[in-house]
This record gives C-alpha cells, sequence and structure tokens, in this order.
C-alpha cells in the first residue's frame, strides 16, 4: 500500500472492521458496535462478520498498485471515517486515550476480529495521533482520513483542513553553479545508516516465513515447517527484521576500520 508508511496503515486497518457492505451492513450500526466494542473491548457478531468478509490481511500484503479504486472508496475511506469518527467522538466526551488505546489493542488480538496478524506495535506507535484529536477542535474521522490518506482516494471538503497557497508570479532566479573546494582541501568521512529495520524481537531459529508481511522471525511466529524456513542467527531476508547483534557488530566494523568523523 506505499506509498504509506506501514506502520500507519496497520493501524488503520486494525480499525477497518466498522466498514459497512452492501444493505446488510448500515453505518450507523457498524459504528454503534465499534463504539462499544472501543467502549468494553468486546467485539460483537457484526464487527466479526464483516472483518471476516473485508480480509484484512489481504489488505496489509496488498501494494497500491493492486489496489482496485473500487475498492478503496467503498472499503478502506468508509472504514477510516467511522473508525476516526468513533475514536474523535470517545476523546470529545473524556474517555483517557491510553484506555482507547489498550482497547485497540484488545480488539487486534481478539479471534475472529484480526486473525493472527500482529497490530499491537503499530497501535502503540500511532497513538500519538490520539493526541491530535484532543486538541483540534472541530476535527471529524473524515478530516483525518482525508488528510492523511488522500492517496487512496479519501477526501475531506473542510476548508480549515484544505486549503491552496497563491505563489507569486515572479522570475526565477538564474541558477549560480556552486564554487568546488580547491584540491587538497580538508576533507570530512561521514557514515549516514538509515533504515536499520531493528527487531527487539528478532528470535534466531523462528519461523522466518510465518505468513506476515514484516514481523516473522520473532517467538510468536508460529512452527517451523520445514528446516529452511528457520531464521538465520544474523538475521534474515525474507519477511524479517535486524537483530540487535547484527547491528552492534555494523558498528563495531565500521568503529575498528574506518576513518570516521561523523555518523549519522
Amino acid at each position: 500500500m506505499a506509498p504509506l508508511t506501514t506502520l500507519v496503515t496497520l493501524l488503520f486497518l486494525s480499525l477497518a472492521a466498522g466498514v459497512p457492505l452492501g444493505d446488510s451492513y448500515k453505518e450507523e450500526s457498524v459504528a454503534l458496535e465499534f463504539r462499544n466494542a472501543l467502549s468494553t473491548g468486546h467485539v460483537g457478531p457484526t464487527l466479526k462478520q464483516v472483518a471476516k468478509e473485508l480480509d484484512l490481511r489481504s489488505w496489509v500484503v496488498k501494494e497500491s498498485h493492486e489496489m482496485k479504486a473500487a475498492d478503496t472508496i467503498n472499503l478502506f475511506c468508509p472504514a477510516c471515517n467511522i473508525g476516526f469518527g468513533e475514536i474523535i467522538h470517545l476523546v470529545n466526551n473524556g474517555t483517557d486515550p491510553k484506555n482507547i488505546v489498550d482497547k485497540l489493542i484488545i480488539l487486534c488480538r481478539t479471534p475472529g476480529f484480526t486473525e493472527s496478524f500482529n497490530f499491537t506495535l503499530p497501535v502503540r506507535l500511532q497513538s500519538q495521533l490520539l493526541w491530535v484529536m484532543e486538541h483540534r477542535e472541530g476535527l471529524t474521522g473524515k478530516d483525518m482520513c482525508g488528510m492523511m490518506f488522500g492517496g487512496l482516494g479519501c477526501h475531506t471538503k473542510n476548508p480549515d483542513r484544505v486549503w491552496e497557497v497563491t505563489l507569486p508570479d515572479v522570475e526565477k532566479p538564474p541558477v549560480t553553479d556552486p564554487v568546488l573546494p580547491e584540491p587538497g582541501s580538508p576533507v570530512m568521512k561521514i557514515l549516514h545508516l538509515a533504515d536499520t529495520h531493528y527487531d527487539p524481537d528478532y528470535l534466531p531459529g523462528s519461523n522466518a516465513v510465518c505468513g506476515e508481511k514484516y514481523f516473522c522471525c520473532r517467538a510468536e511466529s508460529g512452527p517451523v515447517v520445514h528446516p529452511e524456513d528457520a531464521a538465520g542467527k544474523w538475521g534474515d531476508y525474507r519477511n524479517c527484521d535486524a537483530p540487535k547483534w547484527l547491528l552492534e557488530k555494523l558498528y563495531e566494523h565500521v568503529n575498528n576500520n574506518y576513518e570516521v568523523q561523523l555518523l549519522a
């Protein structure tokens, strides 16, 4: 579902069981049941059935070019609007944001709702969105979804959220090529390390092909059916992030073998 960040996507997929599908699911009843689920941690039969028909796992593993426009409009955006709308309702009525996060995690773990997919970490990481809801008056679910998921076809017409900046019609200044340093000028060696993808729960020998897109190679990743499915000690090229000791050895190697003045 690129270019959306994975963690944001997972959070909203954890809300996506509120999608109305056809005449058998009315937005009002689904919203009410979702509100009750956020308050009690209990998932009712309607939400379970909708989650089953929506197939949340398939939304996680699909890329944006695989998703049809109709799917986006009819499934994701209404789901997002309802989910955020109910969370905003609870926040505006004084519910402690921490309790909302805890209830979301309970919902994520509920059998028949999101199956076994691990939504817990993404929900915790995106809990700062609740601060935005607390400190912005008049915010709606449609506003949140339109601002964050415009690329998926979600929109908001709220003039406080959507605006244009008119740039002055002036001539661009001429391009001036930078002056290169003289030969022999002082230099600085900089090593930039990005996207290390550290996983504190990485476990060697665990299942590296667990069927989940991001969180394999952990104790909860299920049984290892074939020997070649086991995660390696120094990391794995499959659906896993990097273990701590791999990164430690990387930094140690850099420190011992390169004269780096700045590590960024």
